[in-house]
Formats: structure tokens, C-alpha cells, sequence
């Protein structure tokens, strides 16, 4: 299947059209119970681990479900308190520990890492029955080779962040669920395989187009470490989401 970034935006914007009430609403009270309860006195870092994860797998369901047609539920948004809460603190906790370690060599292998694990969420939301790591490693999988793919169109979203910036936030109300509803119409393209046709490419022999062959053979030596890297840290994997289940059976 042929895809451009202009065709992933386009789609997003008939997708919300209709919605963007209900949109902006979960987008709020999203931010405003994340929020909160991370700045809750000596209380907020159990706020970050035990109710920002699932709360934002919450929310990647529900921009997954605006991508299927569905109506925005603000009931989405709650649902995997009690549907996939330990997988979720788990999720967020290993992938972030990952790209930590990453980054302990330098800053670009975190950012590389970052992008090879950005599909996690949506990947655990609609397979609900997989592991933390089966959701990591699968992402890394979907993304090699479309890493870049997906750099390109975060940059191309750069007059919108200066909006953002400019209005001092508030555009940030459509800006933000905009640009994570292209993000999941991109995730929906690369889980099935497109055709192989880059989001961008340089003209051959240019320096961009250089630059594009050492950062997938940089990216693709990356993947391979992270496999030895993987391997180390599975244990940790299994700990953190036997704590995690621990946690939720008591909630």
C-alpha cells in the first residue's frame, strides 16, 4: 500500500471531523489526571508508576478507536485500570529502562531506540494477550527499516509546535491529538507491511540521501545489539510484571 505523509494527515483530519469535542475532552482530562496525580505532595512518583501508564494505554485506544470510525469514550480512557494495568506500568517502565540504557552511550542510540519501541502501546492495546517484551520486540520489528519514515514526520510537524508555542498552548487542544491520530494511522500502515515505499526519499546521490544509507545501517547495528541487550534485561522484564499483576490484584 502506497502512503505519503500528506495522505496520513489528511486521514487523520476526516477521521476527527465530527469529533472533535469528545476528542479535546479525553485529551483534557487525560492531562488533567496524569496531571494531578503526578504532582500530588510525596505522593506523585506512585502517581507516575501506577496511574500514567495505564491511563495512557487508555488513551491510545481511544485515538485507535477514532481511527476505526468510533465515536471518543471517555470510559476508554479508564478501561485498562482493570483490563491490563500491570502490563501497562510494566510497558512503560522496561521500554523506558531500555532506552535509558541506550542512552547511557550516547544521546542518538537512546533516540533510535526510542523510535524502534514507539509502537508498543498501540501494539499492547490491540493484543491485549501478548507480554511486555512480545510487545517491545515486535514494535522494534515493525520499525526497522521505517524509523526514519517516522522521524520525517514528526519534523514535518514543526509549523504546528511553533503554533503551539505561539498561542502558548492552547492549540495544543487540536495540535497534539492531531499529530497522535497521524502517529496511528502510520502504526496501521507499517503493522501491515505496506509496500516498502518510504515517507520521504532523498534523490540519489544527494548528501540526504547518504546520510539516509548511514543512519539505516547505523539503526540496523543498533537493532542487532539491542537483541544482546534484550536478552540481559528479560529478567528484569519478568520481576516488573510479576510486581506490576502484584499491585493490580490488590486494586
Amino acid at each position: 500500500m502506497n502512503f505519503t505523509r500528506e495522505e496520513l494527515k489528511s486521514q487523520a483530519k476526516e477521521q476527527m471531523q465530527g469529533k472533535l469535542g469528545p476528542i479535546i475532552l479525553c485529551f483534557l482530562i487525560y492531562g488533567a489526571v496524569a496531571g494531578v496525580s503526578n504532582s500530588i505532595p510525596y505522593v506523585g512518583i506512585l502517581g507516575a508508576i501506577l496511574v500514567t501508564p495505564p491511563l495512557f494505554l487508555g488513551l491510545t485506544n481511544v485515538w485507535l478507536n477514532v481511527t476505526y470510525g468510533e465515536e471518543p469514550n471517555i470510559g476508554t480512557l479508564f478501561e485498562s485500570f482493570s483490563t491490563n494495568f500491570g502490563k501497562s506500568i510494566g510497558l512503560l517502565w522496561l521500554m523506558s529502562l531500555y532506552i535509558f540504557l541506550w542512552s547511557l552511550l550516547l544521546i542518538v542510540p537512546g533516540i533510535v531506540m526510542s523510535y524502534a519501541y514507539s509502537q508498543s502501546f498501540r501494539i499492547l492495546a490491540e493484543n491485549p494477550d501478548m507480554s511486555v517484551t512480545e510487545c517491545l520486540k515486535a514494535s522494534k520489528e515493525m520499525m526497522m527499516g521505517k524509523k526514519m519514515d517516522l522521524f520525517v514526520l514528526h519534523l514535518s510537524f514543526i509549523p504546528w509546535i511553533l503554533l503551539v508555542l505561539v498561542t502558548c498552548g492552547i492549540a495544543s487542544l487540536y495540535v497534539s491529538p492531531y499529530m497522535l491520530i497521524t502517529e496511528t494511522n502510520f502504526y496501521h500502515r507499517v503493522k501491515t507491511g505496506g509496500d516498502g515505499t518510504d515517507l520521504y526519499t532523498a534523490p540519489e546521490g544527494s548528501i540526504l540521501n547518504k546520510a539516509q544509507d548511514i543512519a539505516n545501517d547505523f539503526t540496523g547495528a543498533l537493532d542487532n545489539a539491542s537483541d544482546k541487550v534484550e536478552d540481559i534485561t528479560d529478567n528484569i522484564s519478568d520481576k516488573v510484571e510479576n510486581i506490576a499483576d502484584d499491585i493490580s490484584d490488590k486494586f
